[in-house]
């Protein structure tokens, strides 16, 4: 997505949050967390044009980060699969168009790569 296609929002959105590689660290430390502990973890991927943060408020817990292809990945503590499926329902909008992925630890992956992978 390039720069014209991208509103003030979005363009904010962007600018606020970590490369998905300065993230990583603490990616892993949570998903390393919820592995010894049994807890659930979930990520979601949306393109930023896709989200609007007043609508889909992402919690003091929760982690996200940007991809270079204008994508926004969070990493869901303490969030299930039911609950993640209810955030993306939530991001969509009734937008089907809109291209979100969501993973969870446990279920559709066990290491933060294939993680990362299902969702990207």
């Amino acid at each position: 997505m390039g720069p014209s296609r991208m509103n003030d929002r979005a363009r904010s959105l962007l600018a606020s949050l970590p490369e998905l590689k300065d993230a990583l660290p603490v990616f892993a430390v949570e998903l390393a967390r919820a592995r010894r502990y049994d807890r659930p973890l979930s990520v979601i991927s949306a393109p930023v044009l896709a989200l609007d943060p007043e609508q889909v408020p992402l919690r003091v817990t929760d982690v996200a980060a940007k991809t270079t292809d204008g994508r926004v990945i969070a990493l869901l503590i303490e969030t299930d699969n039911d609950e993640a499926d209810a955030l993306a329902e939530r991001v969509l909008r009734g937008d089907t168009r809109a291209d979100v992925r969501t993973a969870t630890f446990g279920k559709d992956a066990l290491t933060l790569d294939d993680l990362l992978s299902a969702v990207e």
